[in-house]
């Protein structure tokens, strides 16, 4: 019930993007300086993992200068 996902080739920390993911509704931890911790619970339907997955698809999209090198 952790994932572990490391954001380590982006122009962002995992702290930067814990802020960045907060700000959309999705909760995470840094577990390092590159890598995220996110822990599923009985409480976490799938409709909120798929919301999880489309805020990073979003964010991709949207290449923020603060996560992503140009």
């Amino acid at each position: 019930n952790i994932v572990m996902v490391d954001v380590g080739k982006s122009a962002a920390d995992a702290k930067q993007w814990t802020a960045v993911l907060s700000d959309c509704g999705v909760l995470t931890a840094p577990a390092s300086k590159t890598v995220l911790r996110f822990v599923t619970h009985r409480h976490v339907d799938p409709a909120a993992i798929d919301r999880t997955v489309a805020v990073f698809g979003e964010l991709y999209r949207a290449r923020p200068a603060t996560l992503f090198a140009a």
